[in-house]
């Protein structure tokens, strides 16, 4: 269901411009939700190429760039078993993908990336093509793309970023961005719920900061803090400093959970 514009990434304007029939897609497959509250559930994913941040934990540095020449399609899931199609990828073809691969226990259709509302044209007319409930996980960067989706999207995954995370050189703009992503898809009626991903190196006042503006909307928004995946150059948090982050929060919002990259441990994608 569901733009304080993040001006200084001028390719958001350029990309929905030119692609609202076709998008640059990396990967499209049928797998297991490993994040946030839905964990456990099966969806499609459909990953947008393209985003505006550098995040140093990144686990999909490749959807970075702007373009990408073919799109990877995996019919059968869990198979590791690709079939490549050429970029970009229309309505029609994309849906079509979706029908295939969509099962009796699939439960959401997720749009995730790189940064999906770059393309957010594109999805409100994907929209139209397909009946099934959207997913969508988002740094939450530019909130007037999230407007144009506001009353399509029903769970919004919001990845709010840490000053540690390097995604920016303007923290308080992207902050101030994300806040205003999270009241648009939460006051639209979205299940919506952040995550921040955490390591050794995180400290309290950092994730206190995001828990008080958000609890200034709601205190009863879900905060998934999430333990850093090791391979990415930053240490797991200990259990301990979990404790105390999650204690933290706490005193704002109601609902704080530890929930690490689930499909990771399960050799999914």
């Amino acid at each position: 269901m569901a733009l304080v514009g993040f001006k200084s990434h001028n390719f958001f304007y350029f990309f929905n411009f030119f692609m609202v029939e076709s998008a640059y897609i990396s990967e499209i497959f049928n797998s297991i939700q490993g994040e946030g509250i839905f964990t456990g559930i099966r969806q499609v994913f459909i990953r947008f190429q393209g985003c505006p941040l550098h995040c140093i934990y990144c686990d999909t540095p490749v959807s970075r760039t702007q373009t990408v020449d073919m799109c990877k399609v995996e019919y059968t899931p869990c198979t590791g078993e690709f079939r490549s199609i050429p970029n970009p990828v229309d309505i029609a073809t994309l849906t079509e993908i979706i029908e295939n691969i969509w099962s009796a226990g699939t439960g959401h259709l997720s749009l995730t990336g790189g940064e999906p509302l770059i393309y957010a044209d594109f999805i409100d007319e994907l929209f139209r093509e397909v009946d099934y409930p959207l997913y969508l996980e988002t740094s939450g960067c530019n909130p007037e793309q999230a407007r144009k989706l506001q009353y399509i999207i029903d769970i919004a995954s919001c990845d709010v970023k840490l000053p540690e995370h390097n995604a920016t050189s303007d923290y308080d703009s992207l902050f101030e961005s994300e806040l205003e992503t999270i009241r648009i898809f939460y006051e639209a009626g979205a299940v919506t719920f952040l995550k921040v991903v955490v390591s050794r190196t995180t400290k309290k006042k950092a994730l206190v900061a995001i828990a008080k503006k958000v609890s200034d909307l709601d205190d009863t928004i879900p905060l998934v803090i999430q333990p850093v995946t090791p391979g990415y150059g930053l240490d797991y948090p200990l259990p301990e400093q979990l404790m105390e982050l999650m204690d933290a929060a706490g005193e704002y919002l109601v609902d704080i959970r530890a929930v690490p990259q689930i499909h990771k441990m399960m050799g999914l994608l």
